[in-house]
Parts: structure tokens; C-alpha cells; sequence
């Protein structure tokens, strides 16, 4: 199970201005865009991270009736993320 902790990601100034001008959420955005390209990683607890990496959630073992993934510790029932060719 992945569970995203929005208070750990940073959203830049003019995304914060785009989604106030049309009264959405930014970090549905950052959550689901696809115009920005990321390296995402896991480590094991208590791992220093590397240089440039920030944790933004924690990944535990599913139970199998919990959902796949979260974000700040509910599930997540918005989209899965951008579709290019849809």
C-alpha cells in the first residue's frame, strides 16, 4: 500500500495561482498530470536518502482489503493519472 503525504510536496507558485483562478485543488494536479516527469524510488526505513530525493509517503505491505493507494491516509478515489491517448 502507498500512502502520499501531501504536506511533504512543494507546489511552485504559479500552479498555486492556475488552480486558485479556476477554484481547483493544485495537488489534484500534481497528483495526476502528466506534463512533468519525475523519478519516483523507494527505500527501506531509516535509509538516508539521496541527494535530491524527498520522501513524500511511505509504502507499507497491502492488506488485501486496504486500497492500493492512498493519499493522507484515505483512499484515493481520484484519477490514476494522465491517459495519452484517450
Amino acid at each position: 500500500m502507498i500512502d502520499i503525504d501531501t504536506s511533504t510536496i512543494e507546489v511552485d507558485e504559479p500552479l498555486l495561482a492556475a488552480a486558485a483562478a479556476i477554484g481547483t485543488n493544485p495537488i489534484d494536479w500534481v497528483l495526476t498530470g502528466g506534463d512533468d516527469h519525475a523519478l519516483v524510488a523507494t527505500f527501506p526505513p531509516d535509509t538516508e536518502l539521496p541527494q535530491g530525493f524527498s520522501a513524500i509517503g511511505v509504502v507499507n505491505a497491502r492488506d488485501e482489503s486496504a486500497p492500493v493507494v492512498q493519499v493522507d491516509g484515505k483512499p484515493w478515489h481520484g484519477s490514476a493519472g494522465f491517459e495519452h491517448f484517450s
